[in-house]
């Protein structure tokens, strides 16, 4: 009991101690030409909805409908490679500039800059910018580009190591002013699951606040979030979020096609960071009884999870074969999927949803075996998003891996930046 005390009295030291900066000051509008420029009102945009067609298989496709509108999308870090929510900007962002839209980009604390970057409509700006200097700047990029719309791309940890950015809300209410908002939550708090630690939900608590000072702040028009489990979470707090899938973070080669099986192995592939939790026992047991060699490939970044791979290594080296393969190009990694029979995912089933290295294997037509289902939330039960090619390790595992079939490659990015603007213009 004395240690949750500490814990909590030091997380409110850091709160009370956390002051908005003295720059984050509102916006005077001067004139009612300064409130359009501001808010992107302009006569020559001609703005029409993305209307749902369906195609001659029965499913829904967008159309586009839209002649013109400027998008700005926002997130803490930009570097090409390094930061996943950054990749998913700049791809949706693309995305979106092919289907006619204007794009812009800025990120906010950009750790992998040492100073302001500005090229190719994009604004960077470092963390180690003083905080007056970033919002000053990144208003007047705001009022030269007047955007119709500003994305947050929301994750806790890409403005604050702790995940606990409570002057943010501000921050960005400062640099858009009344522009339209929308916020895409690709993490929303930790601590709701069941038997999180004490002080893990009272971080959880105060990360719950800055999206509510967020959602409010910024007026946003649109929420969304990437699985059902935060869904159904934003929605116990009285947030209203649509589901938007995730694409996969590495695109597929244009005319890519998978390699044969080897009927005399069974390859697994791992792509980019290893969660610390990941325990591989019950997946291993169960696939040494297909009676097959099993080896174990990872590529990319493994992260937090170095010592449990390791550790994974040592403990089964002599009946597994493992290879590791690095920080690699695009184009190596999805030459990798291609080559392995499954992916296998180190989150839990019912997050899965916000694994964008997940939706990059079923981008390229991988089946993937999730090999953890040990994160529950009170209320909610677990819901498989794609029972007919995310497998589950259990009992049916062998008679799954036996006679799933690896589906075509199919970048999934262009139906969702289709979903992402119909409900941009649906709000």
């Amino acid at each position: 009991m004395a240690g949750k005390c500490l814990g909590a009295i030091s997380i409110l030291r850091l709160l009370f101690h956390w002051r908005v900066p003295a720059e984050v000051t509102p916006i005077k509008i001067e004139s009612s030409a300064a409130l359009a420029q501001m808010n992107g009102v302009a006569e020559r945009i001609e703005i029409r909805k993305i209307c749902p067609e369906t195609n001659s298989s029965g499913s829904l496709n967008y159309s586009v409908k839209r002649d013109f509108v400027k998008i700005l999308f926002i997130a803490g870090s930009l570097e090409p490679g390094k930061d996943g929510v950054g990749d998913y900007t700049r791809s949706l962002g693309d995305e979106c500039g092919r289907l006619g839209q204007e794009t812009f980009l800025m990120s906010l604390n950009d750790s992998w800059i040492e100073k302001l970057s500005g090229e190719n409509r994009s604004l960077r700006l470092p963390s180690t910018m003083p905080w007056g200097s970033r919002i000053k700047t990144g208003r007047t990029f705001v009022a030269e580009n007047h955007p119709d719309l500003v994305s947050l791309q929301y994750v806790p940890y890409s403005f604050h190591p702790a995940g606990l950015s409570l002057a943010l809300p501000k921050i960005v209410q400062a640099i858009i002013g009344r522009v339209p908002a929308h916020l895409m939550l690709h993490e929303f708090c930790i601590g709701s699951q069941i038997g999180a630690p004490f002080k893990v939900k009272l971080f959880g608590f105060c990360q719950r606040k800055i999206v509510k000072c967020l959602v409010t702040g910024m007026a946003c028009r649109t929420v969304h979030t990437s699985n059902a489990v935060y869904a159904r979470l934003l929605s116990r707090h009285g947030i209203d979020a649509k589901i938007l899938p995730l694409f996969g973070s590495v695109p597929v080669l244009p005319n890519a096609v998978a390699a044969p099986r080897d009927d005399n192995v069974l390859r697994l592939g791992l792509f980019g960071s290893i969660h610390p939790e990941w325990s591989p026992e019950e997946l291993f047991t169960r696939l040494q009884a297909f009676g097959k060699p099993i080896q174990v490939c990872h590529i990319g970044r493994i992260g937090p999870g170095e010592s449990v791979w390791n550790e994974v290594v040592q403990r089964y080296d002599a009946e597994i074969r493992f290879q590791r393969f690095g920080e690699q190009s695009f184009e190596n990694i999805s030459k990798f999927f291609l080559s392995v029979d499954f992916g296998v995912a180190t989150t839990p089933l019912s997050l899965i949803g916000k694994s964008s290295t997940v939706a990059a294997m079923l981008d390229h037509g991988l089946p993937v075996i999730v090999s953890r289902n040990d994160v529950h939330f009170r209320g909610i039960a677990e819901e498989n998003p794609a029972p007919e090619r995310l497998i589950s390790v259990d009992e049916k595992l062998i008679d799954r891996v036996k006679t799933v079939k690896r589906l075509n490659p199919e970048p999934s990015l262009p139906k969702i930046a289709r979903q992402f603007l119909s409900d941009l213009v649906a709000a």
